[in-house]
Order: C-alpha cells, then sequence, then structure tokens
C-alpha cells in the first residue's frame, strides 16, 4: 500500500472515531489528509470503499505481526503471552481504531465489510484454539470453547479498560494476568473431569 493511501486510511480511522462515520465528509478527510477531494478519489472510490479498505489495513496488519512472533523459536506458552502482549500494545497505539471497531454496529456494514471481519474473526478464534491446545495439551481440546470464552471476555474488557482510563495498562502485567485465569479455568476444568464429577461448563460436548 502506497503512503498517500495509508494516509488518508490513518486520517480517517481518527475522524470516525472522534466524529462518527456519518458525520465525517470525505471533503474532511481530504483536507485533514492534505489532499484534494479529486485526489480521494483516485484511491477510494466511495466512503464505503475506504472502510473496507480500514478494516484491511489494520488486521491483515495485526495478522502478519502476530505470524512473525508465532514463527519465532518460542514455548507455546511464551509465544501466546508475547503475542497478547504484542495485542495490547498495540490497541494502546490504535486507540482510535479499536473506539471505531466497537462502534461497528452503527457503522454501514455491506456484505463485502461483514464478510471481511467474518473471515478474520474465524482466523482470530483459529489462532487462540492452536494456541491453548498448544499450552494445555490434548486433554484439555473438549474446554476450548470455554478458554476461548474467559480470555475473549476478560481481554475485551481489558481493551475498553484500556481506551477508559487515563492510566497506561503494562501489555505484560495483561498478558501474565490473562495467562493465569486461564491456567485456573483449565486446572479446574480438567480436573474436574479426572474425579467425574460434573464440570461447570458453558458448552457440551
Amino acid at each position: 500500500m502506497n503512503e498517500k493511501k495509508t494516509t488518508i486510511i490513518e486520517t480517517a480511522i481518527h475522524l470516525f472515531a472522534e466524529k462518527g462515520y456519518f458525520s465525517t465528509s470525505i471533503q474532511e478527510i481530504a483536507s485533514e489528509a492534505g489532499i484534494s477531494k479529486g485526489a480521494f478519489y483516485l484511491h477510494f472510490e466511495s466512503k464505503d470503499k475506504l472502510l473496507i479498505d480500514i478494516y484491511r489495513y489494520y488486521y491483515e496488519k495485526m495478522s502478519t505481526l502476530l505470524d512473525r512472533i508465532e514463527q519465532k523459536k518460542l514455548t507455546p506458552r511464551r509465544a501466546f503471552q508475547t503475542q497478547i502482549e504484542f495485542l495490547f500494545a498495540e490497541v494502546s497505539k490504535h486507540k482510535e481504531f479499536i473506539i471505531m471497531h466497537f462502534q461497528e454496529q452503527v457503522l454501514p456494514i455491506s456484505h463485502e465489510v461483514r464478510q471481511f471481519v467474518y473471515e478474520k474473526k474465524l482466523e482470530h478464534y483459529n489462532w487462540q484454539k492452536r494456541s491453548l491446545l498448544s499450552i494445555y495439551g490434548q486433554e484439555a481440546e473438549r474446554y476450548i470453547p470455554d478458554l476461548i470464552l474467559l480470555f475473549e471476555g476478560l481481554s475485551h474488557s481489558l481493551f475498553k479498560l484500556l481506551l477508559l482510563t487515563k492510566h497506561p495498562l503494562s501489555p505484560k502485567k495483561a498478558a501474565t494476568y490473562l495467562l493465569r485465569r486461564l491456567d485456573n479455568l483449565a486446572e479446574g476444568l480438567v480436573a474436574g473431569a479426572k474425579s467425574r464429577s460434573s464440570p461447570n461448563r458453558v458448552f457440551n460436548s
């Protein structure tokens, strides 16, 4: 992606987070990016097409960087923790995109955007599943949905806290906290199954 297109995308993210998608005009985006309205249309057919490219730009950037960590020679637990730390660090640097993303229900989500976001969420789910299986082993496989439910709930709550608080949240502390809570749940679920008691699960096998 060329530099000018990246500038337009990052400018739009800032304006959408600040003013909202519908209240931001193409002219405002162009002016803030230091280009003419005609130059905007050289890169994007419409504001809706720009929105699609915003999602692609952010998610593909995150996926590439997470893959680089996964390819390093780290233990499964260390790799997962490093990836979580990275995600929290990126949220701190890209608060405006996250704010825009939390406003997803008021965005004009086209079929193309919806399909793209669905595919990225599926990739995210598979990353979590693969990572958790590597950490806790096959005996925890039936409990992976429960572990992911806890991880998603806690991480989203921490993301929101990070957006709202004026005090910085340490990515390392956040990742350590999340992993310890996953350890607690995995230990309880596996121990409950071994003792033949009925584990307190949300999902049935």
